[in-house]
């Protein structure tokens, strides 16, 4: 499309697209449909099957043997074209009523007619049968209706949690699943189902959460809600604060699970991989602060620290966690 608007010097706004789609399903069987949208529009296979049940867009193979060309197709000058392809019932799109000297293909390699206009198309395509509506994807900046607002359409990267799967009678009717209508009579019900992926939940929060340290992870779904880090795991006073720390009946009947870090390992890596694994609260047992009776607090989320009494440990750290989303 890009190609034929740089050559005929034309926007691809300027060009109408004739997409053809095969119908093998009853009551369609063996049927060729053409698709009419705007150059720089994309059809909805969605949207046309709602008319079409089944369709798909018809090979080359087929195009050609019906005395078109692969990728010229188009609603005017169709003389020599075979029946199904010339007797196609056209799919035209809303916008399609609004362009004015237009390009279209011409049935043949290599070929356009230029300057066409709807009318073109009726005259030639009068005994066919019409259906005018919506056949395109939509696009970035097509206006909606919310609330009964005007808005912009917008597009943001989403990531798929769960599936609905249209199950249909795919099940139901070999397994005999079977209800009673008002008539009494037995029909197969029709059925669906879903599922939300608790892997995928756990994966999309680190991905929307990281930063570039590591994983951030939401307070209610962390692994654990404090990480305690003893600096120097041969400091008797500090094993004791984190045993303390992890038997404490206060924090327990609060849900904070406890992650305590006694490795032998330098503060740099402990810090490290602290930041890495995430835990929303980081409590620091360092010598230094342990000799003024203080711990240091630091949430993962913001690097907010502060310094807590020994003795109200426990009490400060439900504090904080509460103030974490």
């Amino acid at each position: 499309m890009e190609s034929v608007s740089a050559y005929l010097k034309k926007k691809p706004s300027d060009l109408l697209k004739t997409m053809v789609y095969q119908v093998d399903r009853a009551p369609f069987q063996c049927r060729l449909v053409k698709v009419l949208v705007r150059g720089d529009h994309e059809v909805s296979d969605y949207k046309v099957r709602k008319i079409f049940p089944g369709a798909y867009l018809a090979s080359w193979k087929v195009i050609n043997d019906q005395g078109s060309a692969f990728g010229f197709s188009g609603p005017i000058q169709c003389q020599g074209i075979g029946p199904l392809l010339k007797n196609a019932p056209l799919l035209v799109d809303d916008d399609v009523l609004d362009m004015k000297d237009f390009v279209v293909g011409a049935n043949k390699k290599d070929s356009h007619l230029v300057d066409c206009n709807l009318g073109d198309i009726y005259l030639e395509n009068k005994e066919r049968e019409w259906v005018i509506g919506d056949f395109r994807k939509v696009i970035e900046g097509d206006q909606g209706d919310c609330q009964g607002k005007a808005v912009a359409l917008k597009f943001r990267t989403a990531i798929e949690l769960g599936h609905i799967f249209k199950l249909n009678l795919r099940y139901s009717a070999p397994l005999k699943a079977h209800y009673l209508d008002s008539d009494g009579k037995e029909n197969p019900m029709i059925m669906g189902c879903y599922g939300i992926g608790v892997n995928r939940i756990l994966a999309a929060a680190i991905e929307q959460c990281a930063d570039n340290k590591g994983i951030v992870w939401p307070k209610s779904i962390s692994p654990f809600q404090v990480l305690v880090v003893v600096i120097d795991p041969k400091d008797e006073g500090a094993m004791k604060i984190a045993s303390q720390l992890e038997d404490s009946e206060e924090l327990k009947a609060s849900g904070v699970d406890i992650l305590i870090d006694d490795r032998s390992e330098s503060a740099g890596v402990k810090f490290n991989d602290a930041d890495l694994i995430g835990i929303p609260l980081r409590v620091v047992l360092g010598p230094k602060n342990l000799k003024l009776g203080k711990v240091e607090l630091k949430v993962r989320k913001t690097g907010e620290m502060t310094l807590v009494d020994i003795p109200c440990l426990a009490s400060q750290i439900l504090k904080v966690l509460d103030k974490i989303a």
